[in-house]
């Protein structure tokens, strides 16, 4: 919830909403597209309802929100995969919605023996993630637009301890 205290400030505070109904559809595809490229896609529209009137907010808001992600995932070869994901929203909110954004993340992943592999990630290469604020309430009014401080890279490493196919299947005893 947000409030707007006696010094203009405004205090942005968590809370439950009293009730949300929503309904859509969400489509799914996955699959080869040649051999070592695989992609999958999900979609995701829905119209959504919300009264939040217990934190303060009146009157019940209503929006077409969608979702979409898509992935691509490559395999160059058994040791070396790379993966390039999209996602793309728009959600309401109590005081108004987010508007739609988008970003693109990207990972390699190096297997460097059969228990151990390397990855990077990247986060945000276009530095596009934005999530523009509508807010629109009786006290407040405006855009407010929240970005991710910077391309994040994530570097870590994977070890299984298990050294053969069967020792990861593990099973308590009876």
């Amino acid at each position: 919830m947000n409030i707007v205290n006696d010094d203009d400030v405004l205090v942005v505070q968590p809370v439950n909403l009293g009730q949300s109904q929503s309904g859509g559809l969400e489509l799914v595809a996955a699959g080869r597209i040649v051999a070592g490229l695989d992609a999958t896609l999900s979609l995701s529209a829905y119209y959504k309802e919300i009264d939040a009137s217990n934190p303060g907010v009146d009157g019940t808001r209503s929006t077409i929100g969608y979702e979409g992600k898509a992935a691509l995932n490559w395999r160059e070869s058994a040791r070396n995969r790379a993966q390039v994901n999209v996602e793309a929203k728009k959600e309401l909110t109590p005081q108004g919605y987010i508007r739609g954004s988008a970003a693109v993340d990207v990972g390699y992943r190096f297997q460097v023996r059969p228990n151990f592999a390397v990855s990077v990630t990247a986060s945000d290469v276009f530095a596009s993630r934005r999530n523009p604020l509508v807010l629109d309430t009786l006290a407040i009014t405006g855009l407010e637009t929240v970005r991710q401080p910077g391309r994040i890279v994530f570097v870590g490493v994977s070890w299984t301890l298990a050294a053969s196919k069967e020792a990861e299947s593990f099973e308590y005893e009876k």
